[in-house]
């Protein structure tokens, strides 16, 4: 089982909301700080930052900011581009795109991220995280 966790951009948009950031906080502390060491992948923190810096959620935004300086960052190095690029050309021949083709994808980069470091990742999607990396490596948001 993995030892680091990454968090998709769904469950950290919980954990900065300012209402129930807090809840949802203590809630993932307290369900997998035994098991795992939670990061920020940079691509979900860009992802988050852009949608909080277009509505104007400065105060989601700081905390964004604290939850990658508690956790830390994880960033894509050239090998998790290499994999991503892979993923992302295995998935469209599969016939299972997980973005429009002109997109970067970052459900790709997010999968590459977690290959590259042997990392599970937190998330509220499912499917498509599910089918690039497959069991024991995707933990649901819900069920935490």
């Amino acid at each position: 089982m993995p030892r680091i966790l990454l968090l998709d951009t769904g469950p950290l948009g919980k954990l900065t909301h300012p209402r129930t950031g807090q809840d949802a906080y203590r809630k993932l502390l307290s369900q997998i700080a035994s098991d795992y060491e939670p990061f920020v992948p940079d691509v979900c923190g860009y992802e988050l930052r852009r949608e909080l810096i277009r509505a104007d959620l400065n105060s989601s935004e700081r905390r964004l900011d604290e939850l990658i300086a508690q956790f830390g960052m994880v960033s894509a190095t050239p090998e998790v581009w290499r994999l991503a690029a892979g993923l992302w050309a295995r998935a469209r021949k599969a016939g299972r795109p997980t973005a429009d083709r002109q997109s970067l994808d970052g459900d790709v980069i997010l999968a590459a991220e977690a290959m590259a470091h042997e990392a599970a990742v937190l998330t509220m999607d499912l499917g498509d995280l599910g089918s690039l990396l497959g069991p024991g490596y995707v933990v649901d948001w819900h069920g935490v």
